[in-house]
């Protein structure tokens, strides 16, 4: 055998793997954040956290220019205080974009 069906199978698996540890770091930051308004999707690889102070598009700069690391603003989707944040990376970035976003959420605070 070894079909195509058992290499899906496999894929699947490796996208369920790298999903749940994103999400679990993911839910675990946007827990710990009073800047940011999240809700949590069920399933999906997208969350659209709102800002609560600042302006996204400065904050979009400050993140590139001080933390390598960025985002996309949520005027692309018609949600000018929100931006986009994707869950379907390698778990090893995704936890340092995390790291990094706290950062800059908490440098940007003291502007």
């Amino acid at each position: 055998s070894g079909g195509a069906f058992d290499h899906l199978e496999k894929v699947a698996e490796r996208a369920r793997r790298i999903l749940d540890a994103n999400q679990a770091v993911a839910k675990s930051f946007f827990a710990s954040r009073r800047e940011l308004e999240t809700v949590m999707p069920g399933i999906g690889t997208t969350i659209f956290p709102k800002l609560l102070r600042g302006n996204v598009e400065e904050f979009d700069r400050f993140l590139r220019e001080h933390y390598e690391t960025s985002f996309v603003p949520g005027r692309f989707f018609e949600m000018p205080q929100h931006f986009r944040v994707g869950l379907g990376g390698d778990p090893e970035m995704t936890r340092e974009a995390f790291t990094r976003l706290g950062d800059a959420l908490h440098a940007y605070g003291k502007n």
